[in-house]
């Protein structure tokens, strides 16, 4: 028998029991770590290059949450269907009862707030949406009745508490209910069971437990406006059949599809299959497999409704079902039934309608709909930079926006109570001691990961961004890069959340370490800190030596991020940060792959430092690489090249070096041969 409302009370009643403390609902808790490392991981869902969504997790932080800090309908629908996940139809039917109870007790003080019923409603029916699209996915040999009563009854509840609720907001669960229908109807026949003294079970028999079956039966037991549009097929296939009273068992079963679609609309309207007429009869309710899932939340894979199956055919007639005890094996519905006729083929399945359209534009409608937004972006921020890092690791844009998602949705570090502690925990003893060894043994590779992963987890945890950046060092100058967007982006939040290096763990201990607050000091804050103002003196002989050298035009550039990489160094070399500027441009020719990728990255380092007024460095760097144009006799081989290198190093000359002197000569020789490799670079250089 599937389990009652009261049975699945029951089974909620571990998450629906008060809050310790003086407010049953508890307090809003969207802006705690916990909370947020549940939405994260659940946020994996809407980004196709993050990792699986690990579930576990999920149930374990949401139902810790629920119990202790507060009732809030999306860590509800997050752990309902992490139960579907973890342990198939028999979690979903717990989740669903655990969506309902808390959604009953705590309507006037649940989150999100009252005034916020759309935010409700969508809360409730991201659980519904989601487990209406996956239940037509699940293979049908992994269903047994039980489960998938117990979630029917389940899902009836919380449509009817819907309804009430949230009016005109509330979820479609038509596709919902067609979906738990059509593996109902799926479900192989029972095994017959004889009836003494030579009797034949009849209709009549039947009746005596269960309602008449007949065309408007279903008609009072709809659920929702839109679970009714979802119920006309079964309906009309009862209507169309329906058995009459007294009828022996061959003229009621005339119908092909007569037991299919009355298992599918009793499983829709949360009623447990009756299986045939002669079992009823016997007061043995009919099952197609006696175990079902236990309701306790765990860990581990599920048997019943296997949620990662591959979406399968129509259930086979010869699965193999247990029923009662001493029967050797389940009705097979191709063999022969207990009064020797033909069993009737599988009903045809059931057409599953539409989907409802997800809002195009998200709820933006006030502060707290904003900060929601913002958190799912920047979960799908996350998971594109995991999956960029994986592809490349030497790509700053990665570690650029895995910062920008840690902390996009924050405005302020977390509050602390009395005694200057927050809620965060620290890091984890066997993480801090994995990353610890990782260093020593300079296995660079694995450490990066490692950081660069757990951040999500940790965000506040500052040590993880050092040993991110001690790890892109040890890789080599291919990487120096993507650190320096690290300690960047680092700084960039820091600043904008000043004091989060400060922060104290749950326990008293700090989060920052002693050797991340003097990394910090040193090569985070102070390097990104506005340098002094220059001199008047130097800023006019800064902009009286600055040249206006034109972009090269050599083809695809040699580098992915070639225009940030020129916007960062134009922008550190007007801040006067030469030194920074520099060792940037020099990491990015380290990292050429190819001969010709370093001598454009040396002709964009002489360039920009020609236009940014250091004209001692681009003189020194093109004089360099004129040498290298004669020694390679480039003018025949690599003419745009050598053009390029002519014209800045043309440009970099002072009149009065053209007029005389030894580099006069020099200048005339070059400017020839400019003209014969680029006539119009020449009338850009001047005679």
């Amino acid at each position: 028998m599937p389990p009652t409302l009261e049975q699945l009370r029951e089974r909620a009643l571990p998450w629906a029991e008060p809050v310790p403390g003086a407010t049953p609902a508890g307090v809003q808790a969207k802006h705690e770590p916990a909370y947020e490392a549940v939405a994260l991981e659940v946020a994996k869902l809407e980004s196709p290059a993050s990792n699986a969504v690990r579930w576990d997790d999920v149930v374990e932080g949401a139902s810790e949450l629920l119990k202790h800090t507060t009732k809030d309908l999306w860590l509800a629908s997050y752990m309902a269907y992490g139960l579907y996940a973890t342990r198939g139809l028999d979690g979903a039917a717990t989740g669903t009862a655990v969506l309902a109870e808390v959604t009953e007790r705590y309507w006037q003080d649940l989150f999100p707030e009252a005034k916020r019923l759309r935010g409700r409603a969508n809360a409730v029916a991201w659980f519904v949406d989601r487990l209406g699209r996956i239940l037509p996915t699940v293979d049908q040999a992994s269903v047994s009745a039980e489960p998938l009563d117990a979630l029917a009854v389940a899902v009836k509840r919380l449509a009817q508490l819907s309804r009430e609720r949230f009016s005109d907001m509330a979820p479609a669960f038509g596709p919902l209910q067609d979906a738990i229908a059509r593996l109902r109807a799926g479900l192989p026949e029972p095994e017959p069971v004889s009836v003494p003294d030579g009797r034949t079970a009849s209709s009549g028999d039947a009746d005596a437990s269960q309602p008449p079956v007949d065309g408007n039966a279903s008609s009072q037991e709809e659920d929702s406006a839109s679970g009714e549009a979802g119920e006309t097929g079964v309906r009309a296939a009862d209507s169309a059949h329906a058995t009459r009273h007294g009828a022996p068992p061959d003229s009621a079963d005339t119908s092909p599809h007569g037991n299919d679609n009355r298992s599918a609309r009793d499983a829709a309207n949360g009623k447990p299959s009756q299986g045939n007429a002669s079992a009823t009869a016997n007061g043995k309710p009919a099952q197609a497999n006696g175990a079902g899932n236990s309701a306790a939340v765990g860990k581990g894979n599920t048997t019943q409704g296997n949620p990662t199956a591959k979406s399968a055919p129509a259930a086979k007639g010869n699965t193999a079902q247990d029923t009662a005890p001493g029967k050797g094996s389940a009705a097979n519905p191709s063999s022969a039934s207990a009064n020797g006729t033909q069993a009737p083929p599988r009903a045809a399945a059931i057409e599953v309608p539409p989907l409802p359209e997800l809002p195009s534009a998200p709820d933006l409608s006030s502060v707290d709909a904003v900060t929601d937004f913002l958190r799912t972006v920047g979960g799908a921020l996350l998971g594109a930079a995991g999956a960029l890092r994986r592809a490349s690791p030497e790509d700053p844009l990665s570690y650029r926006l895995n910062r920008m998602g840690l902390w996009l949705h924050l405005t302020q570090p977390p509050a602390a109570d009395g005694n200057g502690r927050t809620q965060i925990h620290p890091l984890p003893d066997l993480l801090r001691t994995k990353l610890e060894t990782l260093e020593q043994n300079q296995r660079w590779g694995d450490l990066l990961d490692e950081s660069e992963s757990a951040l999500a987890r940790h965000r506040f945890t500052l040590t993880l961004h050092r040993y991110s950046a001690i790890a892109l060092e040890g890789l080599g100058a291919a990487y120096a890069g993507a650190r320096t967007a690290l300690v960047q982006e680092l700084a960039i939040q820091l600043r904008r959340m000043a004091g989060v290096e400060t922060l104290i763990s749950t326990l008293g201990t700090p989060l920052t370490d002693d050797a991340t607050q003097d990394w910090l000091r040193d090569h985070v804050l102070r390097a990104s800190a506005p340098p002094p103002a220059p001199s008047a003196a130097a800023v006019s002989v800064s902009t009286a030596l600055a040249l206006a050298l034109r972009p090269l035009a050599l083809g695809p550039p040699v580098h992915a991020d070639s225009a940030a990489l020129e916007a960062e160094a134009r922008t550190l070399l007007e801040e006067g940060r030469v030194h920074e500027a520099v060792t940037r441009l020099q990491a990015a020719v380290t990292a050429a792959s190819t001969g010709r990728a370093r001598f454009i990255s040396r002709l964009e380092l002489a360039r920009l430092c020609a236009n940014a007024g250091q004209l001692p460095l681009a003189r020194a760097v093109y004089d360099a690489l004129d040498e290298e144009v004669t020694a390679h006799a480039l003018d025949t081989w690599e003419p745009a090249l050598a053009a390029a290198c002519l014209e800045g190093w043309l440009q970099t000359r002072t009149d009065a070096e053209k007029e005389s002197g030894p580099v006069a000569v020099k200048f005339r020789n070059r400017y020839r041969r400019l003209a014969l490799l680029d006539s119009s670079a020449t009338l850009r250089v001047g005679a």
